[in-house]
């Protein structure tokens, strides 16, 4: 069962680029196959529920931020759907590890399963020819009505490549009087109010300047999620540990937190300072310059991931260093040697070259 979710969820992945404008929601999809998971658990506590439904929030989370009523729709009710299995499975972890036989499967199906799916388990039984015959006819009728409304359609047959063949031919610019055109105006950018709001356990932060906004106590819990946008100059202090944490299009934003249970993600930012003192499983940075991550301690096993960024720093102390110790900052590697060896592509770090 574990080798047939686990590749369901990578084919799935596959279809993100297919699709752009569905990426977040299939990634979404993908996370909530880790519900399977249970099937290898020895014992079903409070954790692995926890975990199964915060891996799914994370990229849910910005389906929300979307802020279009489709996908919002969408993700409560894909939400949802992942609360009711997860539930189910836990509420009867006493059995569901163990096959109880045929008895079990009778009295559970009728009451639990569709016609259609009874019908699947029981294709011998009396339902099934006729059920057969029934969904034969529905396609042909289906068939027959997608015939008949494409032949009322006036459709227009096109040639392959007609419009290489008879190209149209170019425009003329027009010509105006008095020398060169005047150039259009700068338009003045409109300067948004800032914004802070609570929308299903996520803060969204947007278009602030230099302010400093706290979040402690029950605005800062497991379940809640952050999004920094468009801010300026702001200082952001979280007091407590939290889902995850996303800055997107910010500019001198300075984070200082306790701990995140999922990852801190930076998007097209510019000079970003993050200090954790807690603990933080991974980084993700995209497209962001000038980078400064002071980790303490217990924030030093944490993972780095960074794509077309430049200026990252990372800053930590040593192992049993004093209080007043230097740390040490080390700048994250930007250029890459790639060569082939022994038929394999090894790309190594090019020391010297930051």
């Amino acid at each position: 069962m574990l080798r047939h979710w686990q590749t369901a969820a990578v084919d799935l992945r596959g279809l993100k680029n297919k699709e752009p404008k569905f990426s977040l929601h299939v990634q979404t999809m993908a996370d909530g196959f880790g519900i399977f998971s249970w099937s290898a658990q020895p014992v079903l506590e409070d954790e692995w529920k926890d975990e199964v439904l915060n891996t799914i929030n994370f990229y849910g989370f910005k389906v929300l931020q979307l802020k279009q009523e489709p996908d919002t729709n969408w993700q409560k009710a894909y939400t949802g759907l992942a609360n009711a299995l997860v539930n189910f499975v836990f509420n009867n972890k006493d059995e569901v590890h163990e096959w109880k036989g045929e008895a079990l499967a009778a009295e559970f199906f009728p009451t639990q399963l569709g016609k259609s799916e009874q019908q699947y388990r029981n294709p011998g039984g009396s339902a099934a020819a006729p059920a057969k015959e029934e969904l034969k006819q529905q396609a042909q009728n289906l068939l027959a009505e997608i015939q008949s409304k494409t032949l009322g359609m006036n459709l227009v047959h096109v040639e392959k490549n007609a419009n290489k063949k008879n190209p149209a031919p170019p425009l003329e610019p027009k010509k105006t009087l008095g020398g060169a055109p005047k150039a259009a105006p700068a338009k003045e950018e409109v300067k948004k109010e800032p914004k802070k709001e609570l929308k299903y356990n996520s803060w969204y932060v947007e278009n602030y300047g230099k302010e400093v906004l706290k979040f402690e106590g029950d605005d800062a819990t497991p379940s809640h999620s952050f999004a920094l946008i468009k801010c300026t100059d702001t200082t952001v202090v979280i007091s407590g540990k939290v889902k995850n944490v996303m800055i997107e299009n910010c500019s001198g934003v300075k984070l200082i937190m306790d701990s995140v249970i999922s990852m801190i993600e930076l998007l097209n930012c510019k000079k970003i300072t993050c200090t954790i003192k807690g603990v933080c499983p991974q980084f993700m940075i995209e497209r962001t310059q000038g980078v400064q991550l002071y980790l303490f301690p217990t924030a030093k096993t944490c993972k780095i991931n960074s794509t077309c960024s430049q200026s990252m720093v990372i800053n930590y102390p040593l192992t049993d260093a004093a209080e007043d110790d230097e740390w040490l900052d080390v700048t994250i590697p930007e250029t890459y040697v790639t060569q082939i060896k022994n038929d394999k592509v090894v790309s190594e770090a090019l020391d010297g070259m930051e």
